[in-house]
């Protein structure tokens, strides 16, 4: 499909869209034939629970798990397991979409090398979503209050894994907006510095700054870019 697009010449930003969609709706696709084929896509096979269970064995014997109180360790794994398995499908789409992305950067600097005519390139900082992409999120929550208050337990999970794929959606977004603003501003390089070190050095608060920059970015529009095609 890249090829194709290339051939045409379409622009980089629809050409890594439509390769991303194409991926997730892939996936999307083998995981609804996989489900009604009878197979469960929330719970790991025996090998993959194996693995799981001796990685976590692992890092408990080399100490990663000292400030989890001794009685509590077990159930701590088992919690890590059970949400692993709980938002297996939401993981194995953002995979395809990711390893997708990938493809198609490797694709074009290849082509780049051949000096093949190619679109101008997607710049980071101009990532955007439409207004309209906000329905993404109440719909993950609607399902996942809906599924919790009905007791409709797929329903539940789908929601929640809707909420998950997006929450990295919107880091990816709000990393855009961020660095957009961290070039634009004129501020004295230690200060920027500064902010790096406090950014790194408290990852969920940075987290969480970034999906609600993300979040608000494409109902505001904060660097007034023009609406995405």
């Amino acid at each position: 499909m890249f090829g194709l697009l290339f051939k045409n010449r379409i622009s980089s930003s629809k050409i890594l869209s439509a390769g991303m969609a194409f991926a997730g709706v892939a996936a999307l696709s083998y995981m609804a034939l996989s489900y009604l084929a009878g197979n469960n896509l929330f719970v790991m096979g025996e090998e993959m629970r194996s693995a799981f269970e001796q990685a976590m064995a692992a890092y408990r014997d080399a100490g990663m798990l000292n400030n989890v109180p001794a009685e509590l360790q077990e159930s701590f794994s088992d919690g890590i397991i059970s949400t692993y398995e709980l938002l297996f499908p939401g993981q194995y789409i953002i995979s395809a979409a990711a390893l997708a992305a990938v493809t198609y950067f490797l694709a074009r600097a290849c082509l780049s090398r051949m000096n093949y005519f190619l679109a101008p390139g997607l710049s980071f900082t101009m990532i955007s979503l439409p207004w309209y992409s906000i329905w993404g999120p109440i719909a993950g929550l609607g399902l996942t209050l809906a599924g919790d208050n009905f007791s409709w337990l797929l329903v539940a999970k789908v929601g929640k894994n809707i909420l998950y794929m997006l929450f990295w959606l919107y880091i990816v977004l709000g990393l855009s907006v961020a660095a957009y603003f961290f070039r634009r501003i004129n501020v004295a390089w230690p200060l920027k510095l500064i902010f790096l070190v406090f950014v790194f050095a408290y990852p969920p608060f940075s987290m969480a700054g970034l999906v609600l920059l993300g979040l608000t970015d494409s109902l505001v529009n904060f660097r007034r870019l023009a609406p995405p095609a």
